[in-house]
């Protein structure tokens, strides 16, 4: 866990020093969402929250942006907690519009449908998590990560 961890900071450092490694690394830095210990993912979130506070990161829109909205599912309180946070005042600071913008897209990714790949252009490896979104048993959280993303 130590090493993972340890690996996790040396990576957002070096993305700070050097900007031009952010993108060869993001995903590595994203996988960590991703990781069985909660630690590692709160870790992963609160890094990326940092460089993208530090205009070191942008969230537009693909895998970056729906890796987060995943984390909405995660099994802790705590993360999903912390990741509506970041989806609701960090990124919104920098685009209030990107949650909105990017709805229909979270539906088929929240939804795991790859029936439209002319629409929805961009790898879905990330909705293979688990099958944390199956059918019925799951109906309440997407309501919730819906409500997160389009507030009232």
């Amino acid at each position: 866990m130590t090493a993972r961890n340890n690996a996790l900071l040396v990576l957002c450092d070096l993305c700070r020093r050097f900007t031009s490694l952010i993108e060869p690394h993001l995903g590595r830095i994203t996988a960590m969402l991703d990781d069985p210990q909660e630690f590692i993912r709160r870790q992963a979130l609160i890094s990326l929250s940092s460089l993208i506070q530090e205009d070191f990161l942008r969230v537009r829109r693909g895998p970056l942006f729906f890796s987060l909205v995943m984390t909405l599912f995660d099994c802790g309180q705590e993360m999903r907690e912390l990741c509506a946070y970041v989806l609701t005042q960090v990124i919104s600071l920098k685009n209030e519009y990107l949650c909105a913008l990017n709805f229909v897209e979270t539906l088929f990714v929240v939804n795991s449908c790859k029936d439209y790949t002319s629409f929805f252009n961009f790898s879905l490896n990330f909705c293979e998590r688990e099958n944390r979104l199956s059918a019925q048993r799951c109906r309440a959280s997407r309501y919730k990560v819906y409500s997160i993303l389009l507030p009232a």
